[in-house]
C-alpha cells in the first residue's frame, strides 16, 4: 500500500512539474512576444525621430527674432486677456477639423 502512494505521489508531482514548466514556457514566450512588439514600436519611433531630425527648420526659425521687438506693454496685455490659450484653442480646432475630415462619409460641412 505503501509504494503504490509513494508512485501516485511521484506521478502526480511528476505532472505538476510538467504544468508548471509549460506555464513558464507559455509566460516566456508571451514576455518575448511584448518585448518584440515594443522593440518594433521603438525602431518607428526612433526611425522618426531621425527623419524629423533631419529636416531643416532654418528657414522657418530665423523669423522668430520678430516676436523681440513686440514692446512689453503690449506682450503684458496679449498675457492678460489669454492671447496664447487662444491660440492654442483654434489650433486644436483646426486639428480636430482636419482629423475629422480623414473619416470617410463624415465631411461636417465642407
Amino acid at each position: 500500500m505503501k509504494i503504490i502512494d509513494t508512485i501516485i505521489a511521484t506521478w502526480n508531482s511528476f505532472w505538476v512539474s510538467i504544468l508548471d514548466l509549460v506555464q513558464k514556457v507559455f509566460s516566456s514566450l508571451w514576455l518575448m512576444l511584448k518585448d518584440f512588439f515594443i522593440f518594433i514600436i521603438d525602431q518607428l519611433l526612433s526611425l522618426s525621430e531621425t527623419i524629423l531630425g533631419s529636416v531643416d527648420l532654418s528657414d522657418i526659425t530665423q523669423h522668430f527674432g520678430i516676436f523681440q521687438q513686440i514692446p512689453e506693454s503690449l506682450l503684458n496685455i496679449l498675457g492678460l486677456v489669454g492671447f496664447a490659450q487662444c491660440m492654442v484653442i483654434i489650433g486644436a480646432a483646426i486639428i480636430v477639423r482636419i482629423l475629422l475630415q480623414l473619416i470617410p462619409f463624415v465631411r461636417l460641412g465642407s
